[in-house]
């Protein structure tokens, strides 16, 4: 469309936008832009077309934010789950590694065989990750896209996806380190294993040595220091060392937790023996015995829930002081914006609509409102012109850090400011400061005489009376037109005329109050989507590890789930009086033998029963070979009772009985 065409249309006067110019040959780009700024006025920005893309860059670096620490929580899980795999892998080759080093395998080649299955796992699993890495960021693209036009008033291009080998190079390199990190202690534990230990039955082995109380109290110290720090350090934007606090008290986290977890697990072992009987005990006892292991299963979901539960509070608290903010500060009953974003940069209204909407019967008072963004200290900030004296009658209360009506008087007479909270704090900035600005007049030079509570802007705003705007900026564009009506007027009566006076020669937007709030929060939802994408992949990938930990742990408790099945497949097939009479239960030839309330055996081969499927306490098995030991614990509480005492019976018949009873339950085991 010709320019002028467009300066119609879109009700821009004689203004424009940009100017685009080409350098000559002998001129270079660097002394053009030199000579330009000398002979322009200062409030006219004279810039690279490469640095228009700046401005997104600033405006959605808090999401660039939130993306790498949620990058940072998904490869501290990973190092988590890494760490519990290769620890069970350690535990389950335990045999292995000390025949090799029985036959003279070095400990730096058993770290290195370790090490080098973790890198092979880094490769295949940075692969991978590259790949579905490389489509995700396709749709967060375009979701990034989305955003950036609705809140910031930025429109591009949609682009074909570009795959950066510098970026994937990266990725690839990151996963594969930290694959590398994830498997460092357990592979240093392995090659520092006991020989003569490792060739030990599995029941013989020793408890994981969890660590001392030196590391406990450095630990305790970081969280102490860490939550201090968040509490009482004052906040700063843009003070990276922040971030600090968090992990500080993170890592302070991950130094308690083996010792914590394990005494979680004592305190619970009770609460799981009376709720869940012999299985509850194994899961319990699994826990004190291995705190290390499973303290990486918890590290893994502590961190995840962690960063969802912080997410999940910092976007409700957004949402809540933003919805605060608007009841206080967005109270006029009809609003007519001139965009369907949030920011218009290019279509405005003139003054001429609003004198046409000031003159609908029922229409109390109208404001204009005017919000651009001008360079502020490398980077931009908003300025909000409106007609200071309605505002002011509408709104109440809403002046801080001095005194209220001595700062009215001075922002209507055009001889103040107002800054946004947001604002003053990111620059250091209070009452009496003042801020120069260059504008296409004149340098704009006012003192802040007020700090209010305001969100235009993440960057910050600063509020002024639209005559004082008009003269600096020579702007007489609109582009928000809030609507004050009679008392008693109904507002879609309102609405509804406004939307005939604007047919067919404006392109506005038209909403009640209601609606409008409604249209905000919406925004900040969508603002949002990104944070709830990240928060559902910390749930995800923490819960990986848990299926990954309960997956290798049901592998390496077989025997035991296998034993277990067995002697309650073979209990459930006897009728109840039967099993109680088997079990001594009130046995009536021997009624002076005290029940003892758990009773342990120990004995050769998988089980015992004899020919008549009885079991008559703990009988002696000289003659039957011991490869195998197996404890079975039997409560009181579920009906069943030993008799401490044994009937004297004869030694032949035995073992051919128990030889039997062994064969059956082998096969329901294997069933």
């Amino acid at each position: 469309m010709d320019v002028f065409n467009m300066q119609f249309v879109f009700n821009r006067g004689r203004n424009f936008d940009r100017i685009d110019l080409m350098n000559e040959s002998d001129v270079t780009v660097d002394e053009l832009q030199k000579r330009l700024r000398e002979r322009l006025a200062a409030g006219i920005e004279v810039g690279r077309p490469a640095s228009r893309g700046q401005g997104i860059e600033n405006a959605v670096s808090a999401m660039r934010i939130g993306m790498t620490v949620a990058s940072f929580v998904a490869l501290l899980v990973g190092v988590f789950i890494i760490f519990n795999s290769f620890s069970i892998s350690v535990n389950q080759r335990w045999k292995e590694i000390g025949i090799l080093r029985a036959l003279g395998v070095e400990r730096p080649n058993v770290q290195r065989m370790f090490l080098g299955e973790s890198v092979l796992m880094g490769i295949i699993g940075s692969a991978l990750g590259v790949v579905l890495g490389f489509f995700f960021a396709v749709g967060a693209e375009r979701v990034m896209s989305d955003i950036a036009s609705k809140i910031f008033g930025y429109v591009a291009t949609q682009q074909p996806p570009v795959f950066r080998w510098d970026y994937a190079l990266t990725a690839f390199v990151v996963g594969v380190v930290t694959s590398l990190i994830g498997a460092w202690l357990p592979s240093r534990a392995a090659s520092r294993l006991n020989p003569i230990m490792a060739l030990h039955n599995i029941e013989t082995r020793q408890r994981e040595n969890v660590l001392g109380w030196t590391r406990m109290l450095i630990g305790a110290a970081m969280v102490v220091s860490g939550l201090a720090l968040i509490r009482f350090a004052p906040a700063r934007v843009k003070l990276d060392i922040q971030y600090g606090y968090s992990l500080l008290m993170l890592f302070g986290l991950i130094l308690l937790l083996p010792k914590l977890t394990e005494w979680i697990a004592r305190l619970m072992r009770p609460i799981f023996d009376r709720l869940f009987g012999s299985e509850g005990l194994i899961a319990v006892d699994t826990m004190i015995l291995s705190p290390r292991r499973t303290s990486a299963t918890v590290g893994a979901l502590m961190i995840g829930l962690m960063f969802v539960f912080s997410m999940g509070a910092y976007v409700r608290s957004y949402q809540q002081t933003v919805s605060t903010w608007m009841d206080r500060m967005i109270n006029s009953d009809i609003i007519i914006s001139a965009t369907e974003m949030a920011r218009s940069r290019t279509y405005h209204f003139s003054e001429d609509l609003s004198k046409k909407v000031a003159g609908i019967p029922g229409v109390k008072r109208i404001e204009n409102a005017r919000i651009i963004f001008v360079p502020y200290a490398d980077d931009s900030i908003a300025i909000v012109s409106l007609e200071t004296e309605g505002w002011f009658l509408r709104v109440k209360d809403v002046i801080e850090e001095a005194d209220s009506d001595k700062a009215r008087e001075s922002v209507i007479g055009g001889e103040g400011i107002l800054a946004a909270r947001n604002f003053a704090a990111r620059y250091n900035l209070g009452v009496g400061d003042h801020i120069r600005l260059n504008t296409p007049t004149e340098i704009f030079d006012r003192p802040i005489v007020g700090i209010i509570e305001d969100y235009t802007s993440e960057k910050g705003s600063i509020f002024m009376d639209r005559a004082l705007y008009k003269r600096y900026w020579n702007d007489s564009s609109v582009d928000i037109i809030e609507v004050n009506l009679e008392a008693g007027t109904n507002a879609n009566a309102i609405k509804t005329e406004i939307q005939r006076v604007t047919k067919g020669e404006h392109r506005a937007f038209i909403y009640t109050n209601s609606e409008y709030k409604s249209w905000v929060l919406n925004l900040i939802n969508g603002f949002f989507v990104l944070n709830y994408m990240q928060m559902a992949i910390a749930i995800i990938v923490a819960a990986l590890g848990i299926i990954n930990s309960l997956l290798i742990s049901v592998s390496e408790r077989k025997r035991e789930i296998g034993v277990l099945r067995a002697i309650r497949r073979i209990a459930q097939s006897d009728s109840q009086d039967d099993f109680a009479r088997s079990l001594g239960h009130r046995h009536r030839r021997r009624p002076d033998r005290r029940p003892c309330r758990f009773t342990q055996y120990l004995f050769s081969g998988e089980d015992c029963l004899d020919h008549d499927r009885r079991i008559h306490g703990a009988f002696p098995f000289p003659d039957l070979d011991r490869n195998c030991v197996i404890a079975v614990r039997i409560d009181h509480r579920s009906g069943c009772r030993m008799v401490a005492g044994q009937e004297s019976r004869e030694s032949s018949g035995h073992r051919s009985s128990w030889l039997r009873v062994s064969r059956k339950i082998t096969k329901q085991t294997k069933r």
